[in-house]
Parts: structure tokens; sequence; C-alpha cells
């Protein structure tokens, strides 16, 4: 239900038009205040009416969090260079989006925000809470992270076939970097360091 409610209305499926899309400061803004905020607070609401108020995995950081963020940035980084080869490889003519980076510091400011608040609302409920939820409800461990996979997946599908497998190898890292401290800073911060390093890598 809560996915429902907070991500399946943006699903949308891939265009197949090649995109030039500039960095929107404004709607970025918009979009962590009226969307990435109020998600995010349903999510804690849901998570603390819960049996399990430690569900969102919210203990104090600590170095691990910050050694566990580099670790699954480097997998990322890997998994987003292999992607690219392989797609390239097997199907030449995939083009993707290109996305312009901000050019102002102020507009980097806001592009950082907009990261961290995406990280820190997909990680929480596709980690944190999604597979905290299916253990209390008796799912296992295996089919507890193939369904927050595929949820996170289908949340990319927007970015076309190749997008979507490596959302799938991405929520796989991300999943198991959960599973091993059970807090979702470490996964939420490399989630918006990768995001940032899209945009970075198309100065």
């Amino acid at each position: 239900m809560l996915f429902w409610l907070i991500f399946l209305p943006g699903v949308s499926l891939p265009s197949e038009e090649f995109q030039m899309l500039p960095f929107d400061v404004t709607e970025e803004i918009l979009r962590v205040f009226l969307y990435d905020l109020p998600a995010f607070l349903l999510i804690l609401l849901f998570a603390f009416r819960s049996r399990s108020p430690s569900i969102i995995g919210f203990m104090k950081p600590g170095i691990a969090d910050v050694a566990i963020s580099g670790v699954v940035l480097a997998m990322l980084t890997l998994v987003a260079l292999g992607g690219d080869a392989l797609s390239s490889l097997l199907d030449p003519a995939v083009e993707g989006s290109i996305v312009y980076p901000p050019d102002t510091l102020p507009t980097w400011i806001a592009l950082l925000l907009g990261c961290i608040a995406t990280g820190y609302l997909e990680e929480t409920y596709f980690r944190a809470y999604l597979l905290t939820h299916l253990k209390e409800l008796g799912v296992a461990d295996v089919p507890a992270i193939a369904t927050s996979v595929a949820l996170f997946a289908l949340c990319h599908i927007y970015e076309g076939p190749w997008g979507a497998f490596n959302a799938v190898l991405a929520g796989l890292v991300f999943s198991l970097a959960y599973r091993f401290r059970r807090s979702v800073h470490g996964p939420a911060w490399a989630h918006a360091a990768y995001n940032a390093l899209v945009y970075a890598s198309a100065i």
C-alpha cells in the first residue's frame, strides 16, 4: 500500500526519443519539499506506528557507515560502468538521456540537497522499511530482498531496460549493505553520492 501511495504514481515507461534534460533548480527544490520530504515523513509515520520503531535503522551514524558508503559507491560505479559496457556491446544503438549538470554554486547546492533527499527517501523505504516489514511478516531474506529489488527497479523503468537492469544490481548492493549493518545511513549516502556523480560526469 505504501509503495502504491508514494512510488507507483510516478512510475512511467521509457520514451523512445533521445532527450536532453536541463537541470531545473526550481523543479528540484519543489520536488524535495513537495514530494521527497512528505513521502519520507509518511514512511516514518507508518514505521513508528508499527511494532518496531527501530524499523527505520536510524541509529546514530558512525565510522562504519562512512566505510560502507564508500564500498557501496565503489560497487555502484563498477555496476554502472559494467552496464554501460554491456549495453554498448549488446545493443550499440541504445541511447540514454543526457543530463545537463548545474552551472552555478546555488544550483549545485540544490542538486546535492535533492540527491540527499532522494537517497534517504528511497533507502528508508526500499531497504529499511520494506525489508524489516517483510521480515516481521515472516518472509525469508532472499524473497524479501528480491521484492525490494524488483520494486526499486520498477521505479527506474523509465530509464529503459538497461536502466532497470542497473537498478536491479544497484538495489541488490543497497539491500546487502543495509542487511550488513541495519543502518540506512551508509546506503543513503552512497545513493546520494552516486546520483550526484551522474550529473558531475556530464560536465
